[in-house]
C-alpha cells in the first residue's frame, strides 16, 4: 500500500493540514513524532470500522500506545471482533481528556494485525485496562470573554476506574475472554474538536 509522504507534524499551536485520501489511500500523512507524542499521552479513543453491510460503526475505547501499535482490549465475541475480522481496515479517534488544556484530536487509520496481542501491557499495577469511555466533563457557570459574549467553562474530572472494575477486567483478560487487538497506523491527521456548550466528551 502507498500512503502519502508529506509530514504532518502539528504542534499545540501550528495550523493544522488538510490531508484528502485519494484513489483508496486512507486520509493523512505517514505517522511523526507529534503524532507519536500525542498517542503516548492520550488513551480516550473511539475505534471505527464497519458492519457487514458497509455501513460505519463506532466504538468509544480506552487505547494504548504499545511498541509502535495502538492496542485496545475487547471480548472475543463482541460484534466488533467479527466486523474487524471481516474487514481490518480502521480509523482510531484519540481525544484528550482534558479537552480545555489541548482542542487537537487524531485520527489514525490502520488495520489489524493478525493474531492477538500480549496481555502484559494491561496488567501492571496502576494502569487502567477499562474499554470504554470516561465520565465526560461537567459543565460549569459561563464566564464573561468579552462584554457581550457568554462562553461555557469546561471542567474535565480527575478519571478514577473503580479497582473492582480494574480487577474484572484483568480477570478477562486472563481467562481469555477477552483479547487485545493490535492496530498497525498507516497516516493520521490533526483536526480541532468543535468548541461550545455541545462539546461535552
Amino acid at each position: 500500500m502507498t500512503v502519502p509522504t508529506e509530514d504532518a507534524a502539528a504542534g499545540l499551536g501550528a495550523e493544522l493540514p488538510d490531508r484528502h485520501g485519494h484513489d483508496g489511500q486512507p486520509p493523512g500523512d505517514p505517522l511523526t513524532g507529534e503524532h507519536r507524542r500525542f498517542l503516548a499521552a492520550h488513551t480516550r479513543g473511539f475505534l471505527i470500522t464497519t458492519r457487514a453491510d458497509g455501513g460505519p460503526i463506532g466504538y468509544p475505547m480506552t487505547v494504548r500506545w504499545c511498541d509502535g501499535t495502538l492496542e485496545f482490549n475487547t471480548y472475543r465475541r463482541s460484534a466488533k471482533v467479527a466486523h474487524l475480522r471481516r474487514d481490518g481496515r480502521v480509523c482510531v479517534v484519540v481525544v484528550p481528556r482534558d479537552r480545555a488544556a489541548d482542542r487537537r484530536v487524531l485520527s489514525v487509520w490502520g488495520r489489524v494485525q493478525p493474531g492477538e496481542g500480549s496481555i502484559e501491557n494491561w496488567m501492571r499495577d496502576g494502569e487502567d485496562p477499562t474499554p470504554g469511555p470516561s465520565t465526560p466533563p461537567r459543565v460549569a457557570t459561563p464566564h464573561v470573554l468579552t462584554p457581550h459574549v457568554l462562553t461555557p467553562h469546561v471542567v474535565t474530572p480527575h478519571v478514577v476506574t473503580p479497582p473492582h472494575v480494574v480487577s474484572r477486567v484483568r480477570e478477562r483478560l486472563l481467562d481469555g475472554r477477552r483479547i487485545i487487538i493490535r492496530v498497525t497506523p498507516l497516516t493520521a491527521l490533526f483536526t480541532h474538536g468543535p468548541e461550545g456548550v455541545g462539546d461535552a466528551g
